[in-house]
């Protein structure tokens, strides 16, 4: 039996699988999914980019074009519930050039249920060349991830759609 609590997670899912299924047909640019917020214009906020397994490594620009991220997943898509490792490089202006930053963070939350990963991610640095490696990230259910990236003063983040098709 379904309740009303129920309707709004189903609707999500069937939005979910409808963008699967168009974006199997050929879509080469992840789309944003209809009830996520429109992205904002630039601001000192984070930029938020739509990625899907699909997109392979993800280019994530700041808000103030001061640096990106660019970020990849080993295995490419995560599935369910197992541990994978986020290799993420950190650019200079204009996406050139590495930005060697002091500090890096990477975690994930998933906003419409207000929670994060089960685990702690690790994150380890190739000294001077902006590349990162997070080891125990875990999407252990499916949805809409946000993946929030930071190194020093610079943010951005990605909105990862987890399939539960990749069980």
């Amino acid at each position: 039996m379904m309740t009303r609590s129920h309707a709004p997670q189903l609707t999500r899912w069937v939005a979910t699988l409808s963008l699967l299924v168009l974006c199997g047909a050929g879509c080469k640019e992840a789309q944003r999914p209809a009830h996520l917020p429109e992205p904002k214009a630039p601001s000192s906020e984070p930029t938020t980019v739509y990625a899907t397994p699909e997109s392979g490594r993800m280019r994530v620009p700041t808000s103030d074009g001061k640096a990106c991220f660019v970020v990849g997943f080993e295995p490419a898509s995560p599935k369910v519930g197992e541990l994978f490792l986020a290799h993420t490089q950190v650019l200079g202006p204009g996406c050139n050039g590495p930005l060697a930053e002091a500090e890096f963070s990477l975690d994930a939350t998933m906003p419409d249920h207000a929670h994060g990963m089960v685990t702690r991610p690790v994150h380890e640095a190739a000294p001077g060349t902006g590349n990162w490696t997070t080891k125990g990230m875990k999407f252990h259910m499916p949805g809409y991830w946000k993946v929030d990236l930071k190194a020093g003063e610079h943010a951005a983040s990605l909105n990862w759609n987890q399939s539960a098709a990749a069980q």
